[in-house]
């Protein structure tokens, strides 16, 4: 659907289709995007308080780092930028300011900031032009201090049908203190969300409230090179119906 987002990496070959991203290696070939092709799209900005968190980090207006087109409609017109040394592929639009990350590693995708216009064949170089004329080399770490937004998928915390009130939410990883905000939020529905609590340090205490079947977990995150997230504890109280309270 695209032959200018075909790219060559090592030793296989990434291109768009009306399926998503295709690697094809020696007479094998599979879709790498399928974990984030979803049937219905979420418009992570409907959540309450979004605006404000996008603000947190730097970004106002229409300079937005949130999907706004479905991923199949975003690799129609993409570039491809091979990251050689930190094994990641980044798939970039033009017309958006937000690109997608593969690590060929963990096999894992995420998201990031992007101003990219053009890539540069210049392997294992990963370099590319901004929209302003600035060379971009992507294979090489900043020394400088990170700002990020972290939204998690529905989280149904085991139990999808039963009712549950988060008592404590803590994340975990090697941050300093402040350099992680939190916001909670519910639904039973998944339709419609409400923001259960926030706090400007990497734990909520919430011991009481409106019940929900599910949460999504916001975070801020200002991190220094050596700062990183890994993981989240929650303890939560379920509200059985066949049960005395």
């Amino acid at each position: 659907v695209n032959p200018g987002g075909i790219t060559q990496i090592d030793s296989a070959v990434l291109f768009p289709t009306d399926r998503g991203i295709m690697l094809i290696s020696g007479s094998q070939t599979q879709c790498i995007s399928d974990v984030i092709t979803n049937d219905v799209e979420f418009d992570v900005r409907s959540l309450p308080g979004m605006d404000k968190l996008h603000e947190m980090i730097g970004h106002e207006g229409e300079d937005s780092c949130f999907p706004v087109v479905p991923f199949l409609d975003f690799i129609s017109k993409c570039g491809m930028v091979y990251d050689y040394p930190h094994q990641r592929i980044l798939v970039f639009n033009k017309n958006y300011t937000y690109a997608y990350v593969y690590s060929l590693e963990s096999k894992r995708w995420g998201m990031t900031y992007s101003k990219i216009a053009n890539t540069i064949n210049s392997y294992p170089e990963a370099l590319a032009v901004d929209k302003v004329g600035n060379l971009v080399d992507f294979s090489k770490e900043s020394e400088e201090r990170q700002t990020g937004l972290l939204v998690t998928r529905p989280l149904k915390l085991g139990e999808a049908d039963i009712l549950k009130t988060i008592d404590t939410l803590m994340q975990r990883g090697m941050f300093r203190g402040g350099h992680v905000k939190s916001a909670l939020y519910g639904s039973r529905d998944l339709f419609n969300w409400h923001l259960v609590n926030s706090s400007v340090s990497h734990r909520i205490l919430n011991r009481r409230g409106t019940p929900y079947k599910y949460f999504r977990i916001a975070l801020v995150c200002e991190l220094d090179t050596d700062e990183i997230v890994c993981g989240c504890t929650v303890q939560y109280t379920p509200r059985f119906t066949n049960r005395l309270r």
